[in-house]
């Protein structure tokens, strides 16, 4: 079969970030697209989205007030004109894409973004769905699958080592960096943003990104940025949609004696920005499956520095060459200071994008 020929359709789902293509999503999926015959995006939403046709990328939305509802819904749809099913993820979406692959013969490709399969932190977040789900993946999805994609290293052992799948099935393709993160920032944009979010040029400047959620440990933040502002003049700027948070914030700025920045939801132009005026970026997650902020702050030129205990960026860090890992206190300690007496900042990009397109050609 020619590859220009091949009909895809991808499960995913979601309450509309495709359609306000946040982080370049939709771009990068009109760009998975045209390396197609079509694609077609079954996109199981609690929105009510209207259908997208986009040339060869096609959105099908199925709504319903629950995602399981949305998977009893899609259980009726026909995909006979398809040969490959590409799955979100090995859970919902992957109980749907096998489905479609024993109804419909399609080749099935279930790719995941994140370390999720016997990871406890995450099951223990629902005890009983997720781990459910978690038993599912590993018994059903990930085994019955023609091939797999994960985003780190780490996550393709686990599947190797305690699930016995086959590593040649197995590709590694990390998330795709939008485009602008490569881009140029004049001095009058970057001094227009200092001045939107009072942010002080005398001091160091500590950047954090993502979502306001217990993974991303942001408790453990304040309490690293509160060991080191005695001797170091420190502003710790957030950016993220704080109203949408499991932290309480006044109750952390109460206990660690720190008041920072908040930014709020910012576009990629001025994520950017962001980049651009923080001296360090600084990510504590209990684990991330590759960290999209991550690569974006070292794209953009900026220092990083990373919890350890995080295993996917461990595939982007090289230490003392293009960021730092740290274990404790007194080493994100050391390590600041490190970082701020060199200042490096490293640019390399993984072609991530290149690398899914093949994966799901490999599944035929």
């Amino acid at each position: 079969m020619q590859s220009n020929k091949i009909n895809v359709l991808m499960i995913s789902y979601g309450r509309g970030a495709l359609y306000e293509n946040k982080a370049g999503v939709l771009d990068r999926h009109i760009e998975y697209a045209s390396h197609f015959e079509s694609l077609e995006i079954l996109y199981l939403t609690k929105k009510k989205l209207q259908n997208l046709n986009l040339g060869k990328l096609k959105v099908t939305p199925v709504f319903g007030y629950s995602y399981l509802i949305c998977l009893f819904k899609s259980l009726i749809k026909k995909f006979k004109n398809y040969q490959i099913v590409t799955t979100q993820d090995p859970f919902l979406t992957g109980i749907l894409g096998m489905y479609y692959k024993k109804r419909f013969g399609l080749k099935l490709h279930v790719q995941n973004h994140s370390n999720f399969i016997d990871n406890c932190y995450w099951i223990n977040e629902n005890k009983i769905k997720n781990a459910l789900l978690n038993i599912i993946a590993k018994k059903i999805i990930i085994p019955n699958a023609d091939r797999l994609r994960v985003v780190n290293s780490f996550e393709k052992q686990v599947y190797i080592q305690n699930l016995n799948i086959q590593e040649n099935k197995i590709d590694i393709a990390p998330i795709a960096v939008n485009p602008i993160f490569y881009s140029h920032v004049s001095e009058n944009d970057i001094s227009n943003f200092i001045e939107k979010h009072s942010i002080d040029r005398n001091k160091i400047v500590l950047g954090w990104a993502g979502r306001f959620v217990r993974l991303k440990r942001i408790d453990y933040l304040f309490e690293l940025v509160s060991t080191i502002e005695k001797t170091i003049n420190i502003q710790l700027v957030l950016a993220g949609d704080y109203n949408k948070s499991d932290f309480d914030f006044e109750l952390l700025e109460k206990k660690y004696s720190l008041k920072p920045i908040y930014t709020g939801q910012l576009t990629p132009e001025d994520l950017l920005k962001f980049y651009k005026i923080i001296n360090v970026f600084v990510l504590t997650s209990e684990y991330e499956g590759y960290g999209v902020v991550l690569k974006e702050a070292l794209t953009a030129g900026c220092p990083v520095l990373v919890s350890d205990s995080s295993m996917g960026p461990k595939d982007i860090i090289k230490e003392d060459s293009n960021g730092y890992l740290f274990s404790n206190n007194i080493e994100f300690e050391e390590k600041i200071s490190h970082i701020l007496r060199k200042r490096i900042a490293h640019k390399k990009n993984h072609p991530a994008q290149e690398i899914v397109i093949e994966s799901i050609k490999k599944t035929l």
